[in-house]
């Protein structure tokens, strides 16, 4: 049922048994349409463009970084800004007197810094009188957001005082389509389609001199980090002078905080520099000076840096690749010799090659010659793998009886201490896994004897 529908019943009640008396009719009527006219919906905060006053109202020729507009824009949500637009509708002449428009963000210590410090944006494209930058792809937050506009004039002399009056434009996207397009577009696009501003939003008139002289300094910032984390410090910044003179001198300072201030260094001159100089680790403070071929000079309050250089850990030491393994024999005798880390070490007994699962066919054997085999130093015999089961035939090591079982492990003898251990530790009930061993060969298989091994051992 409608709000309409509701008041025209509350209109004609009629009821004898209980009629509404004319005082809640009007109320109740009031009510209905307050909603309808203003239905409830939920607060949004309000998005708008303000200008602030610029108190130098004098330009000159030869400069730059000549704030002419500074504003904030207030978002009541997160917002990305894809284009922004001015309109310059003073008598300064582009681009024989005013050569460049620059777009900046605020950074830094709040205020218009400029070069080096506030974000740079970019330097406007143009259609006429309007001044832009598309494709910013800036995301900001809800609240205050505050830019600046800025130009810089040519180096010829101004003929009469101009005026500079720079104004944000009315939102207008005849397409509809928030894009902008510069022939027939202004304001301030966003993602979202906000149109701001709702009106032609004006800046502060400025003047732009006749007089040439000179008699500002240059603006000088150093915009490498802070910190550094090697002793080989690059630090860089920016320079420039206003006016006419040109840049005469850069120079540098970098003294330990807490210390005498140590001496002065030039750097080379350039727009943007940079000084390399070795530092040990430590805080210091940093001071810039400039000057322009007039003397005029200009040094900075300093910045702190901080120079933390941690060694690193030095790389370990590549293992060798090892040397590819071989196996010899000569031609005259079934001797078997491994080939390893340049010396030639002898299989004692077949049963050895074996263990090390050798193809069984000693298909990798290679026949040398004896010359070419004794060129390698003699080593240790073979021993057998780890995990191999041995005993002798009527004799044993290290004055264990025949019948004493060992198993190799980490190059060592564990004596099985009985039959039972053995059947426990191995499963193998008809002693399968035992290699015989010759007695007159027993003497090569005298390892290091190691602990006992018990039915409880763990192997």
């Amino acid at each position: 049922m409608s709000l309409m529908t509701i008041i025209g019943l509350i209109i004609d009640n009629k009821s004898n048994l209980n009629p509404m008396p004319k005082q809640i009719k009007f109320l109740l009527i009031c009510a209905l349409l307050f909603a309808l006219v203003f239905p409830f919906s939920a607060a949004k905060a309000e998005s708008n463009v303000t200008i602030n006053d610029i108190t130098e109202t004098d330009v000159y020729a030869y400069d730059f970084d000549i704030l002419v507009m500074d504003f904030v824009i207030n978002l009541g949500e997160d917002d990305v800004l894809q284009t922004m637009s001015v309109q310059e509708t003073g008598s300064i002449r582009y681009p024989q007197e005013m050569t460049k428009v620059v777009f900046w963000q605020d950074a830094g210590e709040a205020g218009f810094q400029g070069m080096g410090i506030d974000n740079k944006l970019g330097e406007a494209n143009n259609i006429g009188f309007l001044f832009y930058l598309t494709d910013l792809d800036l995301a900001l937050s809800a609240g205050e957001n505050r830019f600046f506009v800025s130009i810089e004039t040519k180096n010829g002399r101004v003929s009469t005082v101009k005026s500079i009056f720079f104004s944000i434009p009315e939102f207008n996207d005849k397409g509809s389509d928030n894009e902008f397009n510069p022939e027939y577009d202004s304001g301030l696009f966003f993602n979202s389609g906000i149109q701001l501003p709702e009106d032609t939003t004006g800046g502060t008139m400025l003047r732009l001199r006749t007089s040439t002289n000179d008699f500002i300094p240059p603006t000088i910032v150093m915009t490498s980090g802070t910190e550094f984390d090697t002793n080989n410090v690059v630090i860089t910044g920016k320079a420039r002078d206003h006016r006419r003179a040109g840049l005469g001198s850069i120079e540098i300072n970098i003294t330990p905080v807490g210390e005498t201030e140590s001496d002065w260094h030039e750097v080379e001159l350039a727009e943007d520099w940079s000084y390399e100089t070795t530092l040990e680790n430590g805080e210091y403070l940093v001071k810039l000076r400039a000057a322009d071929t007039y003397s005029n000079s200009i040094t900075t309050d300093g910045d702190i840096i901080i120079v933390n250089y941690i060694e690193p850990e030095p790389e370990p030491e590549p293992e060798p690749e090892p040397e590819p393994e071989h196996i010899y024999k000569t031609p005259d005798s079934s001797a078997l010799y491994l080939i390893k880390d340049g010396e030639r070490h002898v299989f004692p007994h077949a049963a050895v090659y074996q263990s090390w699962d050798y193809p069984a066919d000693y298909s990798s054997v290679e026949t040398v010659t004896q010359e070419e085999l004794e060129s390698y130093p003699e080593g240790d015999a073979v021993k057998f793998k780890d995990g191999t089961l041995f005993r002798g035939t009527t004799e044993s090591v290290h004055g264990k009886e025949a019948c004493a079982v060992f198993y190799v492990q980490d190059g060592k003898l564990r004596p099985v201490i009985s039959a039972e251990a053995y059947h426990a530790l191995f499963g193998d009930p008809n002693w399968e896994l035992v290699v015989w061993i010759p007695d007159d060969y027993l003497e090569h298989f005298e390892y290091e004897l190691g602990e006992v091994l018990t039915a409880d051992s763990e192997i």
